[in-house]
């Protein structure tokens, strides 16, 4: 077995991810509610708010190969998220305007990957950043297209386990 050490994307290395895991576990967030409306700027700007969070979604899980629409069910995810609750609509409201009066938003996938990484750091010390995240990683990887895209049957326990199933069927991985 190779002990080669498999390199992170530039987003966010493994220690910053690890601390920013249990910083979030930890920590409990008191939501400051803002209005809905206070979503457009004082230019007059509207946010198309399922765009701008599909666009971060991505940018939090950028795999090349992933279709757009995984990270628009992301989107569609949060917003549902939203409506279901006023605190999380708060806590997002709250979030996408911190980036707006931080960048032109409405033109988030313009920004360079680095201002838009250095956004993002900037976010994720705040509760929202914990609710994106999470989000992002349950419908993601839950996803039966990214299950394809990788690889994976999906559960096995529909099918009496994993014993008898084939784990020598694997055509991806070298014989050694």
């Amino acid at each position: 077995m190779s002990s080669k050490k498999t390199e992170l994307p530039d987003i966010l290395s493994r220690r910053d991810f690890i601390q920013l895991a249990v910083r979030q576990a930890v920590c409990s967030a008191t939501v400051i509610g803002i209005a809905p409306a206070a979503l457009a700027s004082s230019k007059g700007r509207e946010l198309d708010t399922e765009k701008v969070l599909s666009n971060v979604a991505m940018d939090l899980f950028p795999h090349d190969n992933f279709p757009k629409h995984i990270y628009d069910d992301v989107a569609r995810a949060i917003m549902d998220s939203m409506t279901q609750s006023e605190q999380i609509e708060n806590l997002v409201n709250n979030g996408l305007s911190k980036l707006q009066e931080s960048s032109a938003i409405d033109k988030w996938e313009s920004l360079s990957y680095s201002k838009r990484r250095e956004l993002l750091v900037q976010l994720q010390a705040e509760p929202v950043f914990r609710h994106l995240l999470s989000t992002a990683v349950r419908v993601i990887y839950q996803h039966p297209d990214v299950w394809e895209l990788i690889g994976y049957g999906g559960s096995a326990i529909e099918h009496g386990g994993y014993i008898n199933r084939g784990f020598d069927d694997i055509d991806w991985l070298p014989a050694d």
